[in-house]
């Protein structure tokens, strides 16, 4: 009696098998290396945000410092800040 050649039940060689698990594979790596690469992205944003902000308000500042040198703002800080007037003036608070 010959023997019966056994065939694999979905058609299917190994490596066929073989070349699907790989595919699947590469699936989940490149899945999970987009997945980090949205991550980083979206960091990458926030932190350019920060920067924005941050170089904003480094100019607001030099701005700040160049009228500490006038002797009006010094002036204008030191009565709106301070409650300071100048020797003659009268000195009025509004109480609601």
């Amino acid at each position: 009696m010959a023997k019966k050649e056994t065939k694999p039940r979905f058609g299917l060689s190994a490596g066929t098998v073989l070349l699907i698990l790989f595919v699947i594979y590469l699936i989940i790596l490149i899945r999970s290396d987009w997945a980090k690469l949205l991550e980083l992205n979206a960091q990458k944003d926030r932190l350019d945000s920060d920067i924005a902000f941050g170089q904003r308000e480094i100019g607001r500042l030099k701005r700040e410092i160049s009228l500490l040198d006038t002797n009006s703002y010094i002036e204008l800080l030191a009565r709106e800040k301070l409650g300071l007037i100048k020797k003659g003036e009268d000195a009025f608070k509004i109480v609601k």
